[in-house]
């Protein structure tokens, strides 16, 4: 496939007994198949057969998460008691805690509904609306941050910097983005660290820093974290950080860099113009 290509390709072999390495020249290749051309077509019929069962393969996971999507939608069915409650029983109206729940909710049902579109290859267009960042920065702070097993027990500092004015962007996305970036810090820090969200204004831009006092992003794996499936975390899936950049880059037509220092911490910076 190398030569087929003319690009790099990998792949990982392990030997179970002695074996020998061969090596075809890309000369030899083509000179190869120029005088048994019945070879060329073997291997093409070798590689249309693998392509149509890696297509099966993929049709095959498609259809069941569709169908685990389906059901846990239904599976949200009972989430709708959060209104019955807000209307029945006393003292819960307006409470913040139950509106952030079906805050949640809505948002489940959202994304939900987009993998469904994919997966039937169907373009969603991302809703962009008019808000602030500001009060979306202290709505988290106030809810999902504060339970979250793993961000609650930490310290999360929110600073404005001067006046940013209301402007468009995709709530759920900067929810999902904000909450990723907090989990990492949190994840990067002491039990008693603290995680500081900076939001400021530059030029015609917002800007959000989520900076840690954790461990840092080591050297030699700084320029792999925004591939997909990288992670460095036992459990991890690597998808988290480029999830985070698709949304800031072809969602708000921004950017998310980061700097870090070893042994003192790392800054996610997020900017987003005002009109995209």
């Amino acid at each position: 496939m190398a030569i087929i290509e003319n690009q790099p390709r990998s792949a990982s072999v392990a030997a179970l007994e002695d074996a020998i390495l061969l090596q075809v020249p890309l000369a030899v290749f083509h000179e190869y198949f120029s005088r048994q051309p019945r070879s060329l077509v073997a291997m093409m019929r070798t590689l249309s057969k693998r392509v149509r069962r890696d297509l099966e393969i993929l049709g095959q996971e498609y259809e069941q998460i569709n169908i685990m999507v389906h059901d846990m939608k239904n599976l949200l069915t009972p989430f709708h008691l959060l209104e019955v409650m807000e209307r029945t029983v006393p003292g819960l109206a307006g409470n913040r805690y139950l509106a952030c729940m079906v805050k949640a909710r809505g948002d489940l049902l959202i994304l939900m509904e987009n993998a469904l579109a994919q997966a039937k290859r169907l373009h969603i267009e991302t809703p962009i609306r008019t808000d602030s960042l500001d009060q979306l920065l202290v709505d988290l702070q106030e809810s999902s941050w504060t339970v979250h097993p793993e961000i609650g027990g930490r310290g999360v500092r929110v600073e404005v910097t001067g006046s940013l004015p209301e402007f468009p962007f995709s709530s759920l996305g900067l929810c999902r983005v904000l909450s990723n970036l907090v989990l990492n810090a949190a994840q990067a820090s002491e039990a008693e660290g603290l995680i500081t969200i900076a939001l400021s204004r530059e030029d015609d831009a917002a800007v959000v820093k989520v900076v840690d006092q954790g461990h840092g992003i080591p050297e030699e794996v700084r320029e792999k974290i925004f591939q997909p499936h990288f992670t460095t975390k036992a459990a991890g899936n690597g998808v988290g950080l480029i999830s985070c950049k698709q949304i800031i880059e072809e969602t708000h037509r921004g950017s998310l860099t980061f700097a870090s220092t070893p042994g003192q911490g790392t800054t996610f910076t997020i900017r987003i113009p005002f009109s995209a």
